[in-house]
């Protein structure tokens, strides 16, 4: 998989140096000859549909904390928790709300259907 965004910004130089890691983790599965899962790219996607520059990274624990608060003490869902914190896919620069949690899991779960059913055509050694 390759890493999410941290904070929304695309432009900011951190997400431009994500976007070389990233290049580097594609590379180095295809050359393994594994699968690739664009999970990185998919949240670029969603958040260029949904325009303008994005809220860029700017992590710290006490947001973190303040998310971990609102959620598990006034019983917030995460994208609520991440839109109070003016964020979409992430509640606190770092860590997925549902919505971006939800594109993990379906690249995992296609990823998963696509290798069961390679699974089952195979012969048995």
């Amino acid at each position: 998989m390759s890493l999410p965004p941290l904070g929304e910004n695309l432009d900011a130089d951190i997400n431009r140096r994500l976007g070389e890691y990233n290049a580097a983790i594609q590379e180095t599965a295809t050359r393994a000859h594994v699968t690739y899962l664009p999970v990185h790219e998919q949240m670029a996607d969603l958040l260029r549909q949904r325009g303008g520059e994005g809220t860029s990274y700017d992590f710290s624990f006490a947001l973190a904390y303040g998310a971990a608060a609102e959620h598990y003490l006034l019983r917030r869902g995460w994208d609520e928790v991440a839109r109070g914190n003016g964020l979409e896919l992430l509640v606190d620069h770092i860590h997925l709300s549902d919505r971006g949690g939800a594109i993990v899991t379906g690249l995992a779960a296609q990823w998963l259907a696509a290798d069961d059913s390679a699974a089952t055509s195979r012969p048995y050694a």
